[in-house]
């Protein structure tokens, strides 16, 4: 029978307060960061929800829904300030690591619980182009590391319900993002690689076969609840529509996987490539050393996450991110062991130095860059105008949009800018609050764009708000024109410029990037 570790000392709670506040301390300068487009998308979907909207059926999105609904509790809780945003994702980052750091010492070790943590915090730190911004895959994250801990618990005899619980976990990422089906198919090939590694014994097949069967029925207990809540709203329909049938279209017309591979290892690791391959080592080291018989797994939960990554179909860091939670279980592992050889009293002396000069490289990379971000957060919030335009310059469009209407008059942007309807609380007058779904090369952009169009035309939005940026319109920026000119003629017709908004971006300044239509009939702004 496993034994569990024993209690954490106090040098090791020590250690691990010590991780989770400079994590905390660490997104503490970027409290007041504008938002980017996709949290833009998770905290207008929280603000609707709390005025009665229903996800899908009334406002369109091809996310699962958890996220929204976290948004819209903590909007409820504290208020919808963007330091009441930032500090909640901080908090709820430090959940994580708690969660990661409980994993890895149940799997290698006190030592290998803390690397893990640490590790942890500093890919999640710089995971998506800047610091502070916060994905799906973030939040999906804690849900994979309870899961795959409560699996663990599971074993040899820790009876039905921690496979159940972990199922429910699975479930829960999935309906964070739709790549959370990955920790359900983990719990499968964790099965099968388990049996394997009992040498075939056919007396292990019942129990492995009874936990990854309870597992799934957990998973299928968040899916079933799912379904029921969207259906007792009317919006189950629209619910299998946008995160299912809409989504996997939108998915499957992007880039070719072969071609992402080698991609995505070139850009994810960023800075962090000694924290890469220290991880991947020790993934190695678990896989084959078979002293932690429930660690040696995680090269698959590695290929699961790494694989929904790929099947996302598109080089955007953050899809990468779940891979961070088997990368941190492999640091921490490793670590534990390099930490053993340098504190070992007995010679020889330069193996010893050359386990502290490996440790000392794996983390110089992450240290410089941490360093120089908090040292001028400043300087790194300017990265957010410059790689996701327009960010920061979306809080004054809807500070002047704002000022020009009332809380009952609708709003439009013609892009992928929600964040706009956010800051202005001003509702959108179409279900598509952004236009990425319509300008792709797939069946539903056809029907969806017309509608949009639609309801442009009939809904007579106060304020129309074009951003002129082929990133904000499409993913697929050739599509756009097409767009742009039916949106164009309609707003011709009914409405005239009232204001621009300039942009500046690496290649130089945007002039009249984005343009703010008010409608001719109004014949000044509303006070």
């Amino acid at each position: 029978m496993r034994q569990d570790p024993p209690p954490p000392g106090r040098t090791e709670l020590i250690a691990l307060a010590t991780v989770l506040v400079g994590s905390f301390l660490s997104r503490w300068p970027f409290r007041h960061a504008p938002l980017i487009r996709d949290e833009g998308e998770y905290a207008l979907l929280g603000q609707l929800i709390r005025e009665g909207a229903v996800p899908y059926l009334d406002i369109y999105n091809q996310k699962t829904p958890f996220t929204f609904y976290w948004m819209s509790a903590v909007q409820a809780m504290f208020g919808e300030s963007l330091p009441a945003l930032r500090v909640t994702t901080a908090i709820y980052g430090i959940v994580i690591l708690v969660a990661v750091y409980a994993l890895a010492r149940r799997l290698s070790g006190p030592v290998a619980g803390i690397a893990a943590a640490l590790a942890m915090a500093v890919l999640i730190f710089d995971s998506s182009v800047v610091v502070h911004s916060a994905s799906t895959e973030f939040f999906m994250l804690l849900w994979l590391a309870l899961g795959v801990l409560l699996w663990f618990r599971s074993r040899p005899d820790g009876g039905p319900w921690p496979a159940v619980l972990a199922g429910v976990c699975a479930g829960i990422a999935f309906q964070t993002k739709q790549t959370g089906a990955a920790l359900l198919v983990f719990f499968w090939a964790e099965s099968v690689w388990a049996f394997l590694r009992q040498g075939c014994k056919r007396a292990v097949l019942p129990t492995l076969a009874r936990d990854a069967a309870l597992a799934t029925a957990g998973f299928a207990v968040v899916l079933g609840s799912a379904l029921a809540w969207f259906a007792a709203q009317g919006a189950l329909g629209a619910y299998v529509e946008c995160t299912w049938t809409n989504n996997w279209q939108y998915v499957g017309n992007r880039e070719g996987r072969a071609s992402l591979l080698l991609a995505m290892l070139a850009a994810v690791p960023r800075v962090n490539i000694g924290l890469w391959l220290l991880g991947g080592a020790g993934l190695a080291f678990l896989a084959l050393g078979g002293r932690h018989r429930d660690a040696s797994s995680m090269w698959l939960l590695l290929l699961t996450t790494w694989g929904s990554a790929l099947g996302a179909g598109a080089i955007y860091r953050h899809y990468g991110v779940p891979i961070f939670l088997p990368l941190s279980m492999g640091i921490g592992a490793v670590c534990a062991w390099l930490v053993r050889h340098v504190t070992a009293t007995a010679p020889p002396v330069w193996p010893r130095l050359a386990a502290a000069a490996v440790l000392a490289l794996a983390w110089a990379g992450p240290a410089r860059e941490m360093a120089g971000a908090l040292a001028d957060p400043a300087g790194t919030l300017a990265l957010e105008t410059v790689w996701v335009p327009p960010a920061a310059e979306s809080r004054d469009v809807a500070r002047y949009v704002a000022e020009r209407t009332s809380r009952d008059q609708s709003i439009l942007v013609v892009g992928s800018e929600p964040q706009i309807y956010y800051y202005a609380r001003r509702r959108p007058s179409s279900r598509m609050v952004f236009t990425y779904p319509i300008t792709g090369p797939y069946t539903h952009a056809g029907p969806l764009r017309s509608r949009f169009l639609n309801q442009l035309e009939r809904g007579q939005p106060v304020y129309v708000v074009l951003v002129l940026l082929p990133g904000s319109l499409s993913e697929w920026p050739s599509r756009a024109d097409a767009l742009l000119r039916d949106a164009g003629a309609l707003l011709q017709r009914r409405y005239v410029v009232e204001r621009s908004f300039d942009l500046t971006v690496p290649s130089g300044k945007l002039e009249s990037a984005i343009v703010v239509f008010r409608l001719a009939d109004l014949r000044e702004p509303t006070p």
